[in-house]
């Protein structure tokens, strides 16, 4: 029997438990297998919730692949059907990894998210070359010191720490991005749940671009974007030195814990790295 891991954390009625709340507003129906997916932004998020609407039968492969981002909101499993679901599964993805993608996504093409970084008065901004000008001269460390911060940490879910969206306290698989074929021939096997790839679609996905090793730890995203309109990108591996392996270590520590726990150390980009004790 599966627990809601975060209803008890406020003694607020449950409809305005905020941590209770974000959790549940990530996790989605599958209908005609009664399972839950928790979906958690830049781990496959979009082929998921693209996938989860065409299992659901709402759309077809006809239907223009933005659908899904018109309908955030469409799949939010009740109270009821959470309760009583006879499933539940989420995928993680290696901290490391996850934040070097949302650095390069988000920061590197100057996405509004980026906003969620600065103090209030400059997220209000909508002159969008200042914003760009503001985004492009941030580098990977500039971004990891910012979202260091508790309240800038918490305020976007695309670099919010993955523990935060789990539902229950225990789900009957979790899964990894890493091992994103494993998944995709187990879900199928369990539930009926076909995966349908929507990366080249969506246009977020980076593994068309050529990786290139060195140390861009200090360069500015302006830089990466060009070299991003030459379709070439800094690995995951180049925007990290020793000092934000250990920083981002420390900020995510909850996640790596998590992750090593349920799905290994195989995975994670700098295994070295996972605080002493929390394996």
């Amino acid at each position: 029997m599966k627990h809601f891991a975060k209803a008890q954390l406020s003694l607020l009625p449950v409809a305005e438990n905020p941590f209770h709340n974000f959790a549940a507003r990530h996790a989605l129906a599958i209908y005609r297998s009664r399972a839950i997916y928790t979906f958690i932004p830049k781990n496959a998020c979009s082929t998921m919730r693209y996938s989860l609407a065409r299992n659901n039968l709402f759309i077809s492969g006809s239907t223009p692949m933005d659908w899904h981002h018109s309908n955030n909101l469409t799949f939010v499993a009740s109270q009821e059907f959470a309760a009583s679901a006879e499933y539940a599964f989420v995928l993680l993805r290696c901290p490391f990894r996850r934040i070097a993608s949302a650095y390069l996504d988000k920061v590197v093409t100057a996405n509004r998210v980026v906003r969620s970084i600065y103090p209030s008065k400059f997220r209000k901004m909508q002159l969008r070359l200042m914003e760009r000008s503001m985004y492009h001269s941030l580098s990977f460390r500039d971004f990891i010191e910012r979202i260091s911060r508790i309240d800038r940490l918490k305020l976007n879910p695309h670099w919010r720490p993955q523990v935060d969206f789990l539902l229950y306290d225990d789900y009957d698989d979790y899964y990894s991005v890493e091992e994103f074929s494993q998944f995709e021939t187990e879900i199928i096997q369990k539930i009926g749940f076909s995966v349908y790839d929507a990366r080249d679609a969506i246009g977020h996905d980076t593994s068309n671009f050529q990786k290139i090793a060195g140390n861009f730890a200090d360069t500015p995203a302006g830089e990466v974007f060009r070299l991003r309109e030459a379709g070439k990108l800094p690995s995951y591996s180049s925007l990290f030195d020793d000092a934000l392996v250990a920083r981002v270590a420390e900020i995510y520590a909850d996640d790596l814990a998590f992750y090593s726990g349920h799905i290994g150390t195989a995975g994670l980009l700098f295994p070295d790295a996972l605080p002493s004790g929390r394996s």
